[in-house]
Parts: structure tokens; C-alpha cells; sequence
């Protein structure tokens, strides 16, 4: 799949994920014709159940990714600022895996 669309802008393949975006929806749905034709070309089925359409922002390999950019998933956030200070030599170690 990453062969047949590397040359589509505004695409990337992450193992059997396609991402498709475009700085106007214009862009976007010119590039997702382009891939749903090479999609047809070379008889590939698309999951209709796990196709994501019209999103502004979706999660995508633990970062929430935006038209404004890439932001971090605030629940890994979250969990680091909320993790007990450690008081000791061991805890210390334990918080680095070791």
C-alpha cells in the first residue's frame, strides 16, 4: 500500500492505516478520490466499519493528531503528573525499570 500512494500528497501509511489530510476539504477529498481509485485499480477492500470521514482531529499511534498539530494524549499526561513523587533510593529505581 505504501507503494501506491507515495506519490499521493497528504497521505501516509501506517502498516494497514491509511491517513489522508488536506489544508482545505477541497484538498482532502481530491487526494481520498485518488486513493479510493487506486484503491479499485488494484482490487484492495477498504474496512467500511473502521473508515474514519470528515475528522478535524483523530489518535493515531498514542498522539492526537490536529490541524494545528501533534498533540500528546493528555491521559499519558495525566498519569505521569498524578504519579506519587518518589521518596527513596527504591522508589527511584522502580519508577525507572530497574
Amino acid at each position: 500500500m505504501q507503494q501506491l500512494l507515495e506519490r499521493i500528497p497528504g497521505t501516509t501509511v501506517f502498516i494497514d492505516d491509511i491517513l489522508i489530510w488536506g489544508k482545505t476539504k477541497q484538498e482532502h477529498d481530491e487526494r481520498l478520490r485518488m486513493v479510493l481509485d487506486i484503491a479499485r485499480e488494484n482490487n484492495l477492500k477498504l474496512n467500511k466499519t473502521k473508515c474514519q470521514f470528515g475528522k478535524t482531529s483523530i489518535q493515531c499511534l498514542g498522539e492526537q493528531l490536529t490541524g494545528d498539530g501533534v498533540l500528546s494524549d493528555m491521559k499519558k499526561i495525566k498519569a505521569i503528573t498524578e504519579m506519587p513523587q518518589p521518596d527513596n533510593k527504591q522508589d527511584i529505581q522502580h519508577l525507572l525499570g530497574m
